[in-house]
């Protein structure tokens, strides 16, 4: 056997001192040519690539197979230097015979008499078309055909299959038709839950391009503005379509509290303000004059308390329109808000330096103390 990556060393068995010499010579012919080929250094890439890979049976065949024929290529050579085919098929035979009962050879070893190998051995060695000696130049084409085939192969990576996509896009206005910069637009596939945003440009308008096609949740956002929103928009492959909106301006949102002295063993039911921002970049409306409410006294006997909610439209003059109360815990308590409320008056909401009506809503908070 040979083993030894940087120094080969050629083992032979105790007796071959008593072999003849054409035995020694076809022995060391076929050791020398596995340490010419590195075949000590591909075994263990080998056994490597086997305990990587332990789990595909693919990888051990393929083991198997570069160890025949690294065999075989080296019987070749042993014959290709003038060796009779028929006396070195009956040395390795008795080279093999007298190996039978002491195999035990590392999995690092290049061993010459492996049985597992060795009747298909024989046959190739007696067969004079079995011979695959190849010239330098030969096996230099051989690789570089090989190498042709393979490296394209390994650069080649799987396709998605392709997607049919389409486009949509749009321009958002205010109420006034006025472009709205800096909106922010996204649609949303209900199924997958993916979503895709981007944001209006100068002259208000966005693009989504290569959506895949089906129906989408479409939603837009400004400051100032309430969110405008769509369901079960169609995106056709192949086509462009187009959805505008027109956002109203922004819920406005007022909040007082009224505090009363609770008589002796009334029990107040005491509940916290609701507050509301207002949102966006919209010149807000802003309250400039406030009438605060009388806690009235059949309430406050009675120890009732809470939360008035009363909804109103703002006025471009700044007054309140349409007013009226949403929910209260009691009747008194909700006239007492509205007769403070009627006589609010607000600096009025601005679109693009215009007054525009707004909807509002306005939370009276009634409290006790004990």
């Amino acid at each position: 056997m040979t083993w030894g990556l940087w120094q080969p060393v050629i083992l032979l068995p105790g007796d071959a001192g008593g072999w003849p010499p054409g035995r020694r010579r076809v022995v060391l012919l076929h050791e020398l040519a596995h340490v010419r080929r590195h075949d000590c250094l591909t075994q263990v890439l080998a056994q490597a690539a086997c305990a990587l890979h332990w789990f595909n049976p693919l990888v051990w065949l393929a083991a198997r197979r570069f160890a025949i024929e690294r065999e075989r290529a080296c019987d070749d050579q042993v014959l290709e230097v003038g060796t009779r085919a028929s006396d070195y098929a009956e040395h390795l035979l008795e080279v093999a015979r007298s190996l039978h009962q002491r195999q035990n050879w590392a999995l690092a070893s290049v061993a010459m008499a492996r049985r597992s190998q060795f009747e298909g051995r024989l046959v190739a060695i007696l067969d004079p078309k079995a011979r695959r000696v190849l010239s330098r130049w030969a096996a230099v084409l051989a690789a570089g055909a090989l190498a042709g085939v393979v490296v394209p192969l390994a650069a080649m990576r799987p396709q998605a299959p392709a997607v049919e996509t389409g486009a949509l896009a749009g321009t958002i206005y205010d109420s006034t038709y006025g472009v709205v910069p800096d909106a922010q637009v996204s649609v949303t596939d209900p199924s997958s839950r993916v979503e895709r945003t981007t944001l209006t440009g100068a002259a208000g308008d966005y693009s989504f391009a290569a959506l895949p096609a089906g129906r989408y949740d479409w939603e837009v956002r400004a400051r100032g503005f309430q969110a405008h929103v769509r369901r079960n928009v169609a995106v056709e492959a192949g086509r462009r379509g187009r959805l505008d909106a027109v956002l109203r301006v922004g819920t406005l949102s007022e909040s007082i509290e009224v505090t009363g002295h609770g008589l002796p063993g009334a029990t107040p039911e005491a509940a916290p303000p609701r507050r509301i921002r207002v949102g966006g970049n919209v010149q807000a409306s802003r309250l400039v004059r406030m009438m605060r409410p009388q806690y009235p006294e059949g309430a406050r006997a009675r120890g009732v308390a809470g939360e008035v909610l009363l909804r109103a439209v703002l006025r471009t003059d700044g007054s309140l329109g349409e007013l009226g109360v949403l929910s209260a815990p009691d009747a008194e308590l909700a006239q007492a808000a509205l007769e403070a409320v009627r006589s609010w008056r607000y600096l009025p909401t601005l679109l693009s330096g215009k007054p525009v009506e707004v909807e509002t809503t306005i939370t009276v908070s009634f409290h006790l103390k004990p």
